[in-house]
């Protein structure tokens, strides 16, 4: 189980100026690549996790699957939070692994 400390930055941009955004420097000599993934996020139908505030997800990019658990701090467009990350062998959430994270409480 890997523990990461993430360093979220939103940025809402308008289909228009994508772009632009693109080429506008730092952004223009930075490296880039398109990334296809599909998420799953968990919760309890009592939403529990989101309660205690956290979120759990299951992320496929290409053949590799990582189950994350966040604490589901909430910022406008800047945060911090801290994440817990595992390799799974499918879209659904190891609950072994997640003992092993906050969500043991």
């Amino acid at each position: 189980m890997t523990m990461h400390r993430e360093i979220e930055l939103k940025l809402e941009v308008a289909p228009e100026d994508a772009e632009r955004l693109r080429r506008t420097p730092p952004l223009a000599s930075a490296s880039h690549a398109e990334q296809h993934q599909h998420s799953i996020y968990f919760d309890t139908a009592r939403r529990k996790l989101q309660k205690a505030g956290f979120m759990l997800r299951v992320r496929q990019s290409g053949e590799s699957m990582v189950q994350t658990v966040k604490s589901a701090r909430s910022g406008a467009g800047l945060f911090e939070r801290d994440e817990w990350e595992v390799p799974v062998q499918a879209m659904t959430p190891d609950l072994d692994a997640a003992s092993r994270t906050p969500l043991a409480k």
